[in-house]
């Protein structure tokens, strides 16, 4: 798996979190993350070299954990820089808009109601999207699919592909019958496929509407939170996928 950040994205990083923490807090976070052991130097040395360090060990060991880490420590760069309104007011650091210009490079950009970094697509804002799904779903009182969409965003932001998965099939399981009765009457069934077929013969759904939404609930239940079959690419796939279908049926029921 290759790793998230790219050279100019960790220089970025690197200046953030030198400038951001002192030797203490440099030490503390390490630990919390579990990355002091690439903190050989410590105090030692200067705050940029330090971080360099621990940044090097981490993209040489090129895993998932190190993958993680390097994510949350960028994480934590973007949400200490981040600028504050009302009495806590503040500006934006000024390495802040520079690592988020380099994150955006690497495809990720930063939900900042959620504090965390989501990946991103070229001319769709993955955090606007989701924030525009999510009060949709609350907005009817479907309750239960905005947290099962809620923990299957935040499975992709942070990297844990088998939650991601897990619970885009528990949202798809729970909004399609849901959108089905409001669409075609409170007979309609409460499994998916049964929905999507109640539908269909209605002539409620677009034309290869059905033939694509009984694809994704399928692919939704393959390998969904099995340890280590759930692969980036897939994840993201889903997750977009999902997001997209999801407001498309939605907008239909206003």
């Amino acid at each position: 798996m290759p790793f998230p950040l790219s050279p100019q994205t960790i220089g970025a990083l690197i200046k953030a979190l030198a400038e951001g923490n002192t030797h203490s807090e440099l030490g503390t976070l390490f630990m919390s993350l579990g990355v002091e052991q690439w903190d050989q130097e410590g105090e030692r040395i200067n705050k940029e070299k330090r971080v360099h360090g621990v940044l090097k060990g981490l993209r040489a060991a090129d895993d998932e954990p190190a993958a993680k880490a390097a994510l949350a420590l960028a994480r934590s760069a973007v949400v200490a820089g981040t600028p504050r309104d009302g009495a806590w007011r503040r500006s934006a650091a000024p390495w802040w808009q520079p690592l988020l210009d380099a994150l955006a490079a690497d495809g990720l950009e930063f939900d900042k109601e959620r504090g965390l970094l989501v990946p991103a697509v070229a001319e769709v804002s993955i955090a606007r999207e989701r924030s525009l799904l999510e009060q949709a779903l609350e907005a009817r009182g479907w309750v239960d699919a905005a947290e099962h969409y809620r923990q299957c965003a935040d499975g992709i932001g942070s990297r844990n592909w088998e939650s991601a998965n897990g619970q885009g099939r528990s949202f798809l399981e729970d909004l399609i019958p849901r959108a089905a009765s409001e669409l075609g009457g409170a007979k309609a069934p409460r499994e998916p496929r049964a929905a999507l077929q109640f539908l269909r013969d209605k002539g409620l759904l677009l034309e290869g509407e059905f033939d694509f939404a009984r694809g994704l609930w399928e692919m939704c239940n393959s390998r969904g939170s099995h340890a280590g079959q759930s692969s980036e690419e897939e994840a993201r796939f889903r997750f977009v996928a999902i997001s997209a279908y999801a407001r498309f049926l939605l907008s239909r029921l206003d």
